[in-house]
């Protein structure tokens, strides 16, 4: 885990953009914040085991809980 991360000014926007468009997605969050791959990549590897999954064979997260939009 990424603690790192966690201290992150935008970690909690980054966490709670997650959970409100169900969509663990690094380019999301860099489209969203405005923040390079790097630092989006971080927050959203600090979110795995929390509230989404770890990284699958296809480099795609899913929500722990519920349903995950699909953006295909």
């Amino acid at each position: 885990m990424n603690h790192e991360a966690k201290q992150d000014p935008l970690f909690e926007e980054v966490k709670n953009m997650v959970l409100e468009t169900r969509m663990p997605s690094i380019s999301l969050a860099q489209r969203t914040f405005r923040i390079n791959y790097s630092r989006a990549a971080k927050m959203l590897e600090a979110l795995e085991g929390d509230i989404v999954t770890v990284m699958d064979e296809r480099g795609c997260r899913r929500m722990l809980t519920g349903e995950t939009n699909e953006y295909l």
